[in-house]
């Protein structure tokens, strides 16, 4: 019922009726049915559920009383006005129409002018009578509603509010008035983000939108978190804006605490992790300090190479934990005063492959990888433990590649003394474009040139 163009359903077992009813009100405008008996009026009246039913009263096998009878105990199409076309004229004829549930009748011979002005009244008393149940329904929904729903108009000023909104919006003891702009209640720093979302929805240009602002109150020192949710309709014959408000200060609470705990954790990782790093630096005694070097110096070359900051995060463990794998190496390796032989070589070029066993098995660290498995790769090919050349090589493992050798030669070692600052500045040149990425090796300069002095322990 109340389609764009009113439905009229004419039922009658006489084509020559039927046509007659059609010819009268085709010019009418209306989308017109047709049933040829009582039977295929009750199949198909809930179906197309008319504006209006034309019914015939004197039909074979179910006459219109019955027909209509049925009709007013379905309750889908219960409501639908009925005129009864008769050519019984008898006073009790109409009653029994009337008690049965018909609306109004129309005797034949028909009357084309009686006939066109008792279906545009019917058509139109229905259609405002079902509009106004539709509204007290819509109403009592909102009022209802336990979030705060208001209705503005399209410049935004508010024509309806219900009770959780008024309570959301104004302090207790005070009346919303009709005609305040919602976003007068926002923080003045949200107003201009609330308007742009107004312009969107009221224009057409998204059929609804959501942001999370926050509400200020009167009188009321903190902000109250909301969820407003817009929409646009029709209301009353006009463009207007349905906003759902929904207080989320305990969600976010929820989330401002759930952050925290997340962070917590993170650092507690961390910590964690250059713990472990420092024991493995007090293991191998002549690079003490040699974590937290490369690891600042990493994160600071990738991020002058414009790497994300959750990027920097992974790096910065990677840098902590690249010879996590020398756990698994003999401290009679690890610890030779000499050169390594080729069988004990071997053994320490493993180290790489047991970090990325180790650590791709820890879900948060898995990111984190790329350093301690492939800070021996070169760039031309020449490294271990995979072989990969170029920008095969992952863009942290090649920036620590640079970072480890830089730390390594400006350290005291056992074997070995410190190296000048020009002297592993000309090693990296030297280098660059066989075991170093060129461009990671400009940058990586560029960045040491910002420094106050060379890094040393």
């Amino acid at each position: 019922m109340s389609h764009a163009v009113p439905t009229v359903l004419i039922v009658d077992d006489i084509p020559s009726a039927r046509k007659t009813l059609e010819m009268l009100l085709k010019t009418e405008g209306y989308r017109l049915e047709f049933a040829a008996s009582g039977a295929e009026a009750l199949a198909c009246a809930p179906r197309i559920k008319p504006d209006l039913i034309l019914l015939d009263i004197m039909m074979p096998e179910m006459d219109g009383y019955e027909v209509c009878r049925r009709i007013r105990s379905m309750p889908e199409i219960s409501d639908v006005p009925i005129i009864m076309v008769t050519a019984l004229d008898d006073r009790a004829s109409r009653l029994r129409g009337l008690d049965l549930g018909a609306d109004d009748f129309i005797s034949k011979p028909i009357d084309w002018a009686e006939l066109r002005a008792r279906t545009r009244t019917i058509i139109r008393l229905n259609r405002h009578r079902t509009l106004s149940a539709e509204r007290r329904r819509y109403e009592l929904l909102i009022r209802l509603s336990p979030d705060g729903i208001v209705m503005t108009d399209i410049m935004g000023k508010l024509t309806l509010a219900n009770d959780a909104a008024e309570a959301l919006l104004i302090p207790a003891g005070n009346h919303l008035l009709c005609g305040a702009r919602l976003q007068e209640f926002l923080l003045e720093t949200e107003r201009d983000r609330f308007s742009d979302s107004f312009v969107r929805v009221i224009s057409g240009q998204l059929p609804v939108e959501r942001l999370e602002t926050w509400l200020q109150r009167e009188g009321d020192a903190a902000p109250v978190a909301v969820e407003i949710s817009l929409g646009r309709l029709d209301w009353e014959g006009n463009p207007a804006l349905q906003c759902l408000i929904r207080e989320i200060t305990g969600r976010k609470e929820a989330e401002l605490e759930r952050d925290r705990l997340f962070q917590d954790l993170t650092k507690a990782y961390d910590v964690i992790i250059e713990t472990l790093a420092l024991a493995l630096e007090l293991r191998d005694n002549d690079m003490g300090g040699h974590g937290r070097r490369v690891a600042e110096m990493s994160v600071r070359v990738a991020r002058a190479m414009g790497v994300s900051e959750e990027e920097l995060t992974h790096i910065r463990r990677g840098a902590f934990l690249h010879d996590i794998g020398k756990i698994a190496i003999p401290d009679t390796i690890l610890h030779k005063p000499g050169p390594l032989s080729a069988e004990e070589w071997m053994i320490m070029r493993r180290h790489p492959g047991v970090a990325c066993e180790l650590l791709s098995q820890i879900g948060f660290l898995r990111p984190a990888v790329a350093i301690p498995c492939c800070h021996h790769e070169k760039w031309d090919g020449s490294g271990y433990p995979l072989g990969l050349s170029g920008e095969d090589i992952p863009l942290a493992a090649r920036i620590f590649s640079v970072v480890d050798v830089w730390d390594a030669l400006s350290s005291e070692r056992v074997y070995e003394g410190a190296w000048l600052e020009k002297e592993v500045i000309a090693y990296c040149r030297t280098h660059s474009g066989s075991h170093f990425d060129p461009q990671v090796v400009t940058v990586f300069l560029k960045v040491l040139g910002e420094e106050a002095s060379p890094a040393t322990s």
